[in-house]
């Protein structure tokens, strides 16, 4: 019953803030973020936030950075950082002393891929601003490995939320402003070539595609009737359409694949994947249908990230050796492309979370990454391995880690989709309601007790008397 209370809420919360946000989008998107923070903050405070501070504490440090518009306004870039770090300190100070143990070697992973990176950025001048954003991970993900079970749910409830207002956002853009009204450079859409595409509140089409499809493998996997799995994942993919990126496209399809073919029994798996294959062999014989995301997916944009990859290995052979080992930081993409250990294709952009590593933090990073990875999916449980598997394929084609917004809902994935520690040892560390603790064998009735009190009691001596 609390759980289905909670995503009625969390999706009434929602409703109310898309329809705020999106009228006051048609002003301006500063009137619709005041307006939707408003909205949050006041449904909260009404239904949700008593005793969850840790889950309101996480979910705010990532509705902050994905709700406040990062490029294209007047704001500075860092104000949605500098909001969800204040949102998290405020109610970290309510904290209670009750957490979920483990999760350790995830965050420690992490917290040293980072810091790696960070040594060489502070030697770049200024500090480099996706170093801020890495750095702006590590109190989110320090939070959400202390997520008992009820909080872990509230933060995946607001993530889909979240997900589900941009998704409406960029609708409003594509039906009524044919594309993002504030970004003339936002680039056509690859199907749709009257349209532009559209960015919700995130300034950036890949990054507001990398929101919804964050929302939707946390819906994918949540335990709820089929029918509004299908609707909230029907807006998301219509959503994340209207963005015109190929890469999340790619993604997307790996979301609604991946619990297709990996959950269920061996039988029913065998007959999903021989209809997936048959759907793709019909798709082959009727490529003219994608052709033009074919051609985005093959064009400059692809080359741009084989080139990428293929850098890999320069970054560590060619390089110095101390930045082979340790990289040349956070922020340094321009001066490697500039020295030629990245193929300059004229776009400073790595588009790689691997190969950003590499350049950033060296081969320790890159290790590190790799094994922060592989961590992720062994604490994770069965659902959360099918939901974080579209989120690293995103990571080869897009710096996810390098957005606040996208990185913040990486972590929140990994740390809210844990496997179960067990039960009854959750309700013994304090962690669980007694509501949830495992039941023992069922009592006998109170005649089943008198009557074994019976047999059990000796009446010799009263016959005696």
């Amino acid at each position: 019953m609390s759980e289905l209370r909670g995503n009625v809420l969390w999706f009434t919360a929602g409703a109310v803030v898309v329809v705020i946000v999106t009228l006051a989008f048609l002003v301006s998107p500063l009137v619709a973020v005041a307006g939707g923070v408003a909205a949050a903050v006041t449904v909260w405070a009404l239904f949700e936030g008593r005793g969850r501070y840790r889950g309101v504490a996480v979910l705010g440090g990532v509705g902050a950075v994905v709700l406040v518009p990062a490029l294209h306004t007047p704001l500075p870039g860092w104000t949605g950082m500098a909001g969800g770090g204040l949102w998290m300190l405020v109610f970290g100070v309510f904290l209670p002393n009750r957490r979920r143990a483990g999760g350790w070697v995830p965050f420690i992973l992490l917290a040293a891929t980072v810091l790696v990176g960070v040594g060489g950025s502070l030697m770049i001048r200024p500090f480099p601003f996706v170093a801020i954003a890495l750095l702006y991970l590590l109190p989110v993900a320090l939070l959400g490995r202390g997520l008992v079970p009820e909080d872990a749910r509230l933060v995946r409830n607001g993530v889909v939320a979240l997900a589900l207002i941009e998704a409406l956002l960029c609708l409003a853009e594509f039906a009524v402003f044919r594309g993002d009204p504030f970004d003339d450079a936002s680039g056509y859409h690859p199907v749709l070539s009257g349209f532009t595409r559209t960015e919700g509140t995130l300034g950036h089409p890949i990054v507001a595609g990398v929101a919804m499809l964050g929302g939707m493998v946390v819906l994918l996997a949540a335990s709820m009737p089929g029918r509004w799995k299908f609707v909230g994942s029907a807006v998301l993919l219509v959503g994340i359409f209207t963005t015109g990126s190929s890469s999340v496209y790619i993604a997307a399809l790996v979301a609604v694949v991946g619990p297709l073919v990996f959950v269920g029994r061996a039988a029913s798996r065998v007959i999903k994947v021989s209809l997936l294959v048959a759907v793709g062999a019909w798709l082959l014989g009727h490529r003219e249908i994608f052709e033009p995301v074919v051609n985005d997916v093959s064009g400059i944009n692809s080359t741009h990230r084989l080139n990428s990859i293929q850098a890999i290995p320069n970054l560590l052979t060619l390089r110095p050796l101390a930045q082979g080992l340790v990289g040349s930081g956070w922020g340094s993409e321009e001066t490697n492309y500039r020295l030629g250990f990245l193929k300059n294709d004229y776009f400073y952009t790595v588009d790689n979370m691997f190969a950003t590593t590499m350049m950033a933090a060296g081969i320790t990073g890159f290790l590190l990454i790799i094994a922060f990875i592989i961590a992720s999916f062994v604490h994770a449980s069965r659902a959360g391995r099918v939901a974080l598997l579209p989120m690293v394929v995103m990571m080869l084609s897009f710096d996810v880690l390098q957005w606040a917004s996208a990185g913040a809902l990486f972590v929140v994935v990994v740390f809210t989709m844990r496997r179960p520690a067990g039960v009854r040892a959750e309700a013994e560390r304090g962690n669980l309601p007694l509501d949830q603790i495992e039941p023992g064998p069922p009592l006998p009735d109170a005649r089943t007790r008198v009557g074994a009190a019976r047999t059990r009691v000796d009446l010799s001596p009263c016959r005696a008397r």
